[in-house]
């Protein structure tokens, strides 16, 4: 029976992808559970992930076991063994035998389940008690054109648009108090795009159910279509997840050209 001592560890959480650091630091309040799980609550004791998520978890070995070991940088040689477990979370991608191990969300919606990890060290003293957080998986979000399908349009003559045309749209979030963030192109008949939001997301909260777009990106009578792409909210972007390019659906805007009147004719004077 292997001999048990009791050992502390910090577990901290990582998405696949991510542009402000190249690995957790220790008392990183982003990264250590129990501060926060990907946005503006400092107190969420759950980490929620998006189904389909791949993200990094790191635990925090203990430093009397694995001397070689620099917790400050996650750089030297470990002496410690890791075991963990996901439950119904999904399924570890790569060895597991370490302290930094990649999980993919493969478990169902509304999911909530314990990742835990216990360390054993090189003398086979396994740690008292295994660490362990609490995970809830959520959907996507959403953002869709009117009611959802492709057959959104409407028509217009060219100089009735006014200054701004006003798109109706559908936002969904699991996030409590989040916000959604997606990209807008549109495109001509040619399939040219002639406007996009510039690279900056729109991000608006789901009680809102439209978005303007400037009448001068219709520069002509034409069929235009506006797509949304990249969906994302707080937490899908953790791990870089995002619906793809013209996710949901597409909306359908047609311009009429302005006709000009001619000239008025009459039978002459006599």
């Amino acid at each position: 029976m292997k001999a048990k001592t009791l050992k502390i560890s910090l577990l901290v959480v990582l998405g696949a992808m991510f542009s402000v650091h190249s690995y957790a630091q220790p008392g990183d309040p982003y990264y250590e559970h129990g501060n926060n799980s990907g946005g503006a609550s400092v107190s969420e004791l759950t980490d929620s992930v998006t189904v389909g998520d791949t993200l990094r978890y790191i635990v925090q070995p203990d430093a009397n076991a694995n001397t070689s070991y620099v917790w400050a940088t996650m750089s030297g040689t470990l002496s410690s063994s890791f075991v963990w477990n996901a439950g119904s979370l999904g399924a570890f991608i790569g060895g597991t035998n370490t302290n930094d191990v990649t999980l993919r969300i493969t478990g169902s919606v509304g999911t909530t389940d314990s990742l835990r990890v216990v360390e054993i060290s090189a003398s086979d003293c396994e740690a008292g008690d295994s660490t362990k957080i609490s995970v809830q998986i959520i959907n996507l979000p959403t953002a869709l054109f009117g009611n959802g399908t492709n057959d959104n349009d409407s028509s217009f003559c060219y100089q009735n648009l006014g200054t701004n045309f006003t798109v109706p749209v559908s936002l969904t979030t699991d996030v409590q108090d989040g916000d959604v963030q997606y990209y807008v192109s549109v495109l001509n008949e040619a399939s040219t795009e002639v406007w996009n939001n510039g690279g900056s997301a729109y991000s608006q909260d789901e009680s809102v159910n439209t978005f303007n777009i400037p009448a001068a990106a219709f520069s002509a009578a034409d069929t235009y279509t506006i797509n949304i792409s990249d969906v994302t909210d707080r937490i899908s972007r953790k791990s870089g997840r995002s619906l793809g390019v013209d996710a949901g659906n597409s909306f359908t805007l047609l311009l009429y050209p302005q006709p000009s009147t001619g000239p008025l004719f009459h039978i002459p004077n006599m």
